[in-house]
Order: structure tokens, then sequence, then C-alpha cells
């Protein structure tokens, strides 16, 4: 019967192929931009700390980017373990098994909070970490100070990155979206206050712009609670109405799913830590342009990102209502959304490399050395883009141990070699760097892309 079922249904979208396609690409649309904006105000209060940091001068800059290596690594794990919350609520949700949820997220609060500590920790000795590493001894102490600062935040931030995949695996992302523009406007505001010293505060430089991170990181965390406890939408999954056990079988899933997801993720942001290091060991200028390029090609991959997600979403739904017919579909759809993005942005870099660089400084030896990395980044936008969605399209069939190995294989297997050899060897400093980044970046989105196809061939058929 189940059989029949599915048959008739692929029917229906084969004959009625630009209808369905109109409808998925507005159902991908329309819960994607949410998370796009949310994306985006991620990475713009780094770029407004590069930006308002920079302005300080081109040493506290680097100090910033070199800290920011271990921030990015812990977030990226916590964000990408938690991750497992997105296809686990979404199929229960397309299931309509809405009793599961809120546990779901109260086991994700508890694993939030260890990643929390962790994450402390690391940043309270980082500076043997650093001096392992290499990087200028004049830039460590630095680069520790705004790391204890940050530090203060960290809970705040993971128990938010929770309650944001919550709504967004129930079709319900703006929330999110208004809390990450509550806090791009408080950034500023305390940026100004805080690095420059304002209405009576010293001037912190660097260590300001940790400190307005932390208490942007708190607003968002309380104001996602608020909506959640009190809106109507959420009468019936309230997070904080207990029970508060901890559910080790609940918890279990979350890791199975989660930890392949989160070390995958993490291989891809510890290359480019990597990378970062490596160019921090030719100088502070090389480090500061490399920092300016890598910020702009992240901004661009925010929106290939938040489609990604949308479509990891539409997936998990999709499982849980046993609607396989669509789930080629809603990829599809995906992968040439972030290929039109990717290819409108590097035209956009190739028509005004100045203008992009001269965003982030004024001083005109650093826009000169960012220039050529912004048109090397510029080769990898759409397989960066492709890269996300196969790995969110695998997420959502909650397959993620095969690209955890296609993830370590394309970054540091092929990538950190060819880094390291075309900036040492051939002498093209982080020029070759970049190079190596497109190589890895181009391999891995080939892997994800072939393996999603892979696994649903047999749905298909």
């Amino acid at each position: 019967m189940l059989h029949r079922t599915l048959l008739t249904k692929d029917a229906k979208a084969v004959n009625n192929g630009p209808l369905v396609l109109k409808k998925q690409l507005k159902e991908t649309l329309t819960l994607a931009w949410p998370i796009i904006i949310s994306q985006l105000m991620g990475v713009a209060m780094g770029t407004i700390d590069t930006i308002m940091v920079g302005r300080v001068g081109s040493r506290p800059l680097a100090a910033m980017a070199m800290a920011n290596t271990l921030l990015y690594f812990s977030f990226v794990f916590c964000f990408g373990v938690l991750n497992a919350l997105n296809p686990l609520i979404s199929e229960r949700f397309g299931a309509k098994k809405l009793e599961e949820i809120p546990s779901l997220v109260r086991q994700g609060f508890r694993l939030a909070l260890l990643f929390a500590v962790m994450a402390i920790a690391l940043f309270y000795f980082s500076k043997p970490v650093f001096i392992v590493m290499k990087q200028q001894i004049e830039l460590i102490d630095l680069g520790r100070d705004y790391l204890s600062y940050v530090a203060w935040g960290m809970p705040q931030l993971f128990c938010f990155l929770v309650m944001r995949l919550f709504m967004e695996s129930v079709s319900d992302p703006k929330p999110s979206m208004y809390a990450s523009l509550l806090g791009i406007m408080l950034n500023i505001g305390f940026n100004y206050v805080l690095i420059y010293g304002h209405f009576g505060f010293p001037a912190m430089g660097v260590r300001g712009a940790g400190l307005a991170t932390s208490i942007v990181h708190t607003a968002m965390f309380v104001f996602s609670l608020i909506y959640i406890q009190t809106s109507h939408k959420y009468k019936d999954l309230r997070v904080l109405n207990g029970p508060y056990s901890t559910d080790w079988v609940m918890i279990k899933k979350i890791l199975a799913v989660g930890l392949p997801f989160g070390l995958s993720w993490t291989s891809e942001i510890v290359f480019f830590i990597f990378t970062s290091l490596l160019v921090g060991m030719l100088g502070h200028m090389e480090l500061a342009a490399h920092h300016v390029a890598i910020n702009f090609c992240a901004t661009v991959f925010m929106f290939c990102a938040g489609i990604a997600m949308a479509v990891s979403v539409q997936i998990g739904q999709a499982r849980g209502r046993g609607d396989w017919h669509l789930i080629r579909g809603h990829a599809t759809l995906g992968y040439g959304l972030v290929v039109v993005i990717g290819l409108f942005f590097a035209m956009l870099i190739f028509s005004i490399p100045d203008a992009v660089a001269k965003i982030y400084t004024r001083d005109v030896d650093l826009v000169n050395m960012a220039k050529p990395l912004l048109l090397i980044g510029a080769f990898f936008l759409v397989t960066d883009g492709g890269q996300a969605m196969g790995m969110n399209s695998l997420k959502g069939m909650k397959d993620t141990r095969v690209p955890m190995i296609n993830s370590i294989f394309s970054y540091w297997l092929v990538g950190v070699p060819i880094c390291y050899v075309l900036c040492f060897h051939f002498n093209l400093r982080q020029e070759g760097v970049w190079w190596g980044m497109v190589v890895s970046l181009t391999v891995a989105a080939a892997m994800h892309a072939a393996r999603f196809y892979w696994i649903t061939r047999k749905r298909v058929a």
C-alpha cells in the first residue's frame, strides 16, 4: 500500500513538474531568507568588529584574527554537534510527534553548557596554544585578553544556538532573525563605547570588542528564551516546563548524528584556522590581509549556508512525513540556488576588488595585499556553497559519518599539503595558501554531492 502511495505521488510530481518546482522554490526561499539574515548578522558582527578594531591599528586587528581562530573552533564544534537537533526535530515535526521535541531541546541545553565550559577553559589557557603554533609573541597576550572577555558570553551563545535550531526546525526562523538584528544593533553601540572609550568608559581597544560580544550573546539568549516561553505558538512546546531529568537515550541519539557532523564541520574550520596560522607565520600584515579577504568570502558563504540549512530542514520534515519523492528535488533546487549566488558574487569581486577591500581598511598597503586574495577567493565561492549544500542535505538524511570522512580527506589529505607546498616551497606565500583552499573545497563539494545522490538513488528508483 505504501509503495503504491509513493508511486502515485511520484506520478503526480512528474506530471506537474513545473508546479512542484515552483512550490518547492517558494517554500525554500520562505524558510531560507530569515536564516540567511541570521547568518549574515552573525558574520556582520565579526565584520563590524574587524572594521572598528581595524581603526585602532593593524596589530590589534591581527591579534583579534589570531584569537578568533580558537573562538571559531569552539563555536563550530559545538554548533556542529548541536546541529543534530535539526534533522531530529524536523523529522518529528513532520511526523507530528510533537511530544518528543521539548525533551530534545532540553538535552541540547545540557550539551550546550558542557561545551561552553570546555570553550571557556580553552580561552583562558590559550597562550600556550598560540606559542605552540608559533604566533608572534607581541600578539599573544592581546589575543588572550580578548578571549577572556568573550568567554563570559559562551554559555549564553551556545544555549541561544539550541533555541535557534529548535525554531528553525519547526519552520519558524523569524524570531532568530529578530534576535540577530537586535544583536547587531547592540554590537555597534557597545563596540563604539568600549573599543574607543565614550560616555565615561575607558578605551579598551580589542578587549572592548570581546566584552561587547559577550553582552550581545546574553541579549540574544534572553530574547529567544522569552519568546519561546511566552509565544502562543509554542504553548505545547515550552522547553523549560520540565521534566528536567537527563535523558541519556536522547543524548545518545543527538551525539550519534551530531558528533560526526560536528567533526566534519570542525575539520573544515580547523583547516581554515590552519591557513590563518600559516599566513600568520609570514607577518602581521599578511595575516590582516588574509582576515579581510576571508571575512568577505565568509559573508558571501552565509547566503549559501542559509539556503543549505533551509533545505536540510525540508529534507528532515519530508522524511518525517514519508514524502521521499521530494527529497532529491529539495537538494537539486538548493544546488541551483547556491551556484547562482556564488557566480554573482564572483563577478562582483572581479569587477571591483579594490572597493571590496576598502570596506574593511583604509590602509593602502593592506588593500593591495588583500586584493589578490579576494580574486582567488572568487574561484571557490561556488564550490564552497556546493560543499555546504552537500553536507546539509546529508545531515537532513541523518547521514553524517561518510561526510566526516570526505571532509577529513578533502581538507587534510588534499588541502593542507597543497597549501604548505605552494606557500613555502613554491614561494607563493599567502596566495599559495588560498589556491590550496580552492582545490580542497572543490574536492569536498564533489564528494558530498556524489554521496547524497548515491544514498538517495534507491528512493528515486
